[in-house]
């Protein structure tokens, strides 16, 4: 199994007041978190998917990262899913997203996905939460072509709780998510 991961970075975040991808979370930014959990991966190929300050978050993507800008970024995360999509290499047999956001995610949550996607090799592999299936999600290559048919911003959660094959796992860190500076206070007030 050769998988390429796509952390989606690329919104606005309107509701932050700010660029949320480079708010600090204790000692590096909220990206900067995401990102070094999924270098911590033995996977083929990693890819950042930026759109909204591109050059801003651009410059603190550390370098074994593929940078994906996204043209639509306020398309929503389909314009993202498409190009990250676009952007793996021919011999990738899965894609992993991951969202920028999701700081509680670690790496030994995302290898549990990535064990459970070598031993289903043809199902999607996801985060089970208490109401819905979600991100993280690994997509073997035949469920390729209905990412790209995904639209507007509910990314692919039509794919993963609609008829394809989907095995999950209990990963309620990925509930955390931030949108507002409240809730990153919060959050960082539960980490002291």
């Amino acid at each position: 199994m050769k998988t390429s991961v796509a952390v989606l970075a690329a919104g606005e975040s309107s509701r932050f007041d700010g660029i949320k991808q480079l708010a600090m979370v204790g000692q590096c930014t909220m990206l900067s978190q995401v990102l070094s959990q999924v270098r911590q991966l033995n996977v083929a190929h990693m890819q950042v998917c930026l759109g909204a300050y591109f050059d801003e978050i651009a410059s603190t993507v550390p370098a074994d990262f593929n940078i994906i800008q996204v043209d639509k970024w306020q398309d929503g995360l389909s314009a993202s899913l498409h190009q990250a999509v676009h952007a793996c290499p021919a011999n990738c047999s899965h894609l992993l997203i991951v969202l920028a956001d999701q700081i509680s995610v670690t790496s030994h949550h995302l290898e549990l996905l990535l064990s459970k996607a070598v031993q289903l090799p043809e199902s999607i592999v996801c985060a089970k939460l208490p109401s819905v299936n979600s991100v993280p999600a690994i997509f073997p290559r035949k469920y390729f072509t209905q990412l790209l048919a995904c639209s507007g911003d509910k990314g692919a959660r039509q794919i993963l709780n609609g008829k394809a094959s989907v095995s999950t796992i209990d990963l309620p860190q990925a509930a955390i998510d931030i949108d507002t500076r409240t809730e990153l206070a919060a959050f960082l007030k539960t980490k002291s």
